[in-house]
């Protein structure tokens, strides 16, 4: 039976069983897909569906003869491929055939969905159309930077004075002074036009807006991420401290000249030690009744402060302790400690060392301090959650030490949000120069092309950098929320709640920065990996990120402990008491066990809604959440103490506060879509939030998979969207980094000037 004597029914099947046959790599599973769609036609005559049926047959594949039959009749149609419809060999098999009737395709298009043809995988066995490249961006650039930036007009004049300031203009330093040096140099400059004390209150020279000073920590970004963490721990930790630790005497005494830059200072907290367990510090804080003196001392050579910032030009340190009044341990807390006289030289019993040469940020001063009996006036304790009172009497309105400690520990969450940001900042740059050079990069192509082909037009290539720009774009939203919440009204917020958020989020902006700089690096090949350049810089400076602010694994433990108690609960990091109270009450309000009504469902509407998304990513935080209390309880039935039995989920701890992070940032990115009313930049947004959903959904297809959430067949129409939407959000990639208004000085580098 020749392929011209079929009935134009079964004629539209050819396209789909040359190609089938073309690559010769269906498994009997997927070939059982095909055949299962051509004996549910009924339009289909018998013989001819039997013939089909044996030119499905993996055992006795069609003969070279037919397979060359098939191959002229096709090449001899003048229908080509159209690469951008949703379908593409199903139009293409349809417009193959002359028919006044309509042709059911539902079939054909299961089949290619659940197949997963691409036309970047069959493109070379058909003839395609060829498309014209997009004139311009699918949306208007200047109205997508309002509506992902915000209102600005405050902060913009601010910043377009910094970018002039050729101080501020980024240069490659490998040797650490003249680093450091530069960095101090801008740093003053910074705090002379007033940008440092913008988080503190009006009456001490600032706006009071953590929000604008979180916009300067991330664009400083650009300039210098060395710069960036010189200007947060002057600013931030160390006045910040001061700002939210201590009262208005302590405000009086230092924050004015802390927000000039007059006085330098440094957060004194990790120990070698200790360093994410803050509560078990060595450093002692010994109160003297006789003197009214606060004695600090370093009890060990091993109990020193470490990676301490600013160290080296710092003259007050903000020295978190063991506070000692009485005999009593009154837990840590914060004393402000003079390290340098005026003229810089150390005081009796300070003790520093630099810790060298990093794997980057190296124009920030780290070091190490001892301390050694050294002495300071009490009123130098940052007493906002307890201090001593006239009659040397530790004092507190918060009895409980747990609780005070969390709360001491709450007022620097807004430094942790700060982290994310430029984490994400970081992202921006990196897939700025990334994508702008694979715009302009050439390389290979086909014999008939006298040019070779632009690195971007390679799927692979887009598969490399459009989801990450993507996530990059959720995120922003998810952190910038997380701000505004932040910053709106301190004293009514749900610090437990905030706390989790900014511990997820800013684990999920690192991680994913690490990931994204170094696939930029590698998409940029040699280039790439050229220090004038700033990949491989960038790479380095952002690697600690995922350390300083919180251990990345400790701080997903401590977003799965707020998940699980509800942001109810107060317990910890050391006891679990309150979680098993919660547990115990409420686990059995039962694990949910959602049976999805389309498991199975594959077409296009439903994959890319945005409720398909929402609810795949609830159902898979609720699942982890409700089947880790489960093991929980067992544990606890079987009388593993508390601490046990968290070590032994500690891995699905994490597994769901990283569950939780990522439906944060879908939720943001989809109340983005909902606030924006223009069309275009709408329609982007929702692109954009697909291919994060989707993409997200792909990493975890195993999961889904094994929960029976989603089909093996819905897991391949979902890599096959994902892979199609990297394709149609490509055009739009140079206008989508245009958005992020990264300074173009910032950008004036070797590799972009082709």
């Amino acid at each position: 039976m020749s392929t011209a004597t079929l009935s134009q029914n079964s004629q539209i099947y050819i396209p789909f069983l040359y190609l089938i046959w073309a690559d010769g790599l269906l498994t009997h599973s997927e070939l059982a897909i095909v055949r299962r769609v051509v004996m549910a036609d009924s339009e289909l005559p018998e013989v001819e569906k039997e013939q089909l049926l044996l030119w499905l047959d993996a055992d006795q594949p069609p003969t070279e003869d037919i397979f060359e039959e098939w191959k002229q009749w096709l090449y001899n149609h003048p229908v080509k491929i159209n690469p951008q419809s949703n379908f593409p060999l199903t139009e293409y098999a349809t417009g193959l055939i002359s028919t006044q009737k309509e042709i059911n395709t539902t079939g054909l298009q299961d089949i290619e969905y659940n197949l997963g043809m691409q036309v970047q995988q069959y493109k070379h066995l058909f003839k395609i159309q060829t498309i014209e490249k997009q004139a311009g961006p699918s949306f208007d650039i200047e109205v997508m930077k309002t509506i992902v930036n915000g209102d600005t007009s405050e902060i913009q004049p601010k910043l377009d004075h910094l970018w002039q300031e050729s101080l501020l203009d980024w240069q490659y330093l490998p040797d650490n002074k003249a680093h450091r040096r530069k960095v101090k140099a801008q740093l003053d400059f910074i705090a002379q036009q007033g940008l440092g004390a913008l988080a503190y209150p009006k009456s001490y020279g600032g706006e009071n807006s953590i929000k604008t000073y979180g916009q300067i920590f991330e664009q400083l970004i650009y300039a210098d991420p060395s710069l960036s963490i010189k200007f947060g721990v002057q600013f931030g930790l160390f006045g910040g401290s001061i700002a939210n630790l201590g009262s208005k005497k302590h405000h009086d005494r230092w924050l004015t000249d802390i927000g000039k830059g007059k006085i330098l200072g440094c957060f004194a907290m990790t120990e070698e030690n200790h360093g994410s367990n803050v509560r078990g510090l060595k450093t002692t804080a010994t109160y003297i009744p006789e003197s009214d003196t606060i004695e600090i001392n370093t009890p060990s050579d091993v109990d020193y402060k470490v990676y301490i910032g600013n160290t080296l030009d710092a003259q007050l340190a903000t020295v978190f302790a063991q506070l000692l009044v009485n005999g009593n341990n009154c837990g840590v807390h914060a004393i402000v400690v003079p390290l340098r006289d005026t003229t810089g030289n150390l005081l009796p019993g300070i003790q520093v060392a630099d810790n060298g040469y990093k794997g980057g940020l190296n124009g920030v001063d780290n070091g190490k301090i001892w301390f050694h009996q050294v002495q300071v006036p009490a009123f130098n304790l940052l007493d906002r959650f307890g201090g001593i009172d006239q009659n040397g009497e530790y004092q507190s309105e918060i009895k409980n030490r747990s609780k005070r400690f969390f709360v001491t520990l709450s007022t620097l969450i807004g430094g942790r949000i700060c982290v994310g940001q430029a984490a994400n900042a970081s992202n921006k740059l990196g897939l700025s120069i990334a994508i702008q050079y694979g715009h302009s990069r050439r390389q290979f192509g086909a014999e008939n092309q006298i040019a070779e082909t632009i690195l971007m037009d390679y799927p692979s290539h887009q598969m490399r950098l459009i989801p990450r720009l993507a996530k990059t774009y959720a995120l922003h939203f998810a952190l910038k929320d997380l701000m505004e919440e932040y910053s709106t009204s301190l004293e009514q917020l749900d610090k437990r709640k905030i706390e989790t958020q900014a511990a997820a989020l800013k684990v999920m902006a690192s991680n994913h920065a690490n990931d994204s700089l170094q696939e930029c690096r590698e998409a940029c090949g040699g280039k790439g990996f050229m220090s004038e350049n700033r990949l491989t810089q960038l790479r380095s400076d952002i690697d600690i990120f995922s350390t300083f602010e919180g251990d990345n694994h400790v701080l997903l433990q401590l977003a799965a402990k707020g998940i699980l108690s509800e942001f109810q609960t107060e317990f910890n990091a050391n006891s679990f008491l309150g979680v098993i109270k919660y547990l115990k009450s409420n686990w059995t309000d039962s694990i949910v066990n959602y049976n999805p009504l389309f498991t199975n469902k594959i077409d296009a509407n439903h994959l890319f809604s945005r409720e398909f998304h929402r609810e795949a990513f609830t159902y898979r935080r609720r699942r982890l959440t409700f089947s880790l209390a489960g093991r929980m309880q067992r544990l606890f039935k079987k009388r593993i103490k508390p601490y046990q039995a968290f070590l032994k989920t500690q891995t699905h701890m994490l597994t769901l506060a990283e569950a939780y992070a990522e439906e944060l940032v879908l939720n943001a990115i989809q109340r983005a879509i909902a606030n924006t009313s223009q069309e275009k930049e709408k329609m982007m947004l929702k692109k954009i939030s697909a291919m994060y959903a989707l993409h997200t959904i792909l990493e975890h297809k195993a999961w889904y998979l094994e929960q029976g959430y989603i089909s093996a067949n819905k897991s391949k129409a979902i890599r096959q969207l994902v892979h199609r939407q990297a394709q149609l959000l490509t055009p739009d990639a140079l206008a989508l980094i245009e958005v992020f208004d990264i300074p173009k000085k910032y950008l004036d580098l070797p590799i972009l000037q082709s």
